[in-house]
């Protein structure tokens, strides 16, 4: 099966404002009106990617995974609860997005591995004290520059 894209009509109708995320779904058509869908496959582009927009457009290689595992009669995720939490092609049954809210479409699975961040309150509030201390200092030192500059 060969997709093709309109890239320009994608960024004029989906990403209309900067940070604008925008999920594009598509559909396989079956033969008839009744209970077609048995399962939504999602390809996550969001995560750990490259931020998108007018200087950074969508290319076809930022769809060239998607276009790989897309093949319908062989399809397979690349998630695993176990062995790849962070694979980006994953499956759900019909009854799972029934099960969401709204049956919301909207769905993240992926999330660093980076170790919980165990500070307390307190030191959260230290470390912000101390940067605010120190831009206050950086922003006393440019006035400082400016004024001598202003002078001559």
């Amino acid at each position: 099966m060969q997709l093709t894209y309109n890239f320009t009509f994608a960024i004029r109708n989906f990403f209309y404002a900067p940070g604008v995320q925008t999920n594009v779904l598509f559909f396989d058509r079956g033969t008839t009106d009744q209970d077609q869908t048995k399962s939504v496959w999602i390809y996550d582009l969001r995560y750990q990617m490259r931020s998108f927009g007018k200087r950074n457009p969508l290319n076809k290689q930022d769809f060239a995974e998607f276009e790989q595992l897309y093949q319908a009669e062989m399809r397979k995720a690349t998630y695993d609860k176990e062995s790849n939490p962070n694979g980006r092609w994953r499956e759900f049954s019909i009854d799972e997005i029934k099960a969401r809210p709204n049956t919301n479409l909207d769905i993240s699975w992926m999330t660093d591995n980076d170790e919980a961040d165990n500070r307390t309150l307190q030191e959260l509030l230290g470390e912000m004290k101390d940067q605010s201390d120190a831009i206050a200092t950086a922003v006393k030192q440019l006035e400082h520059l400016l004024g001598d500059v202003a002078d001559e």
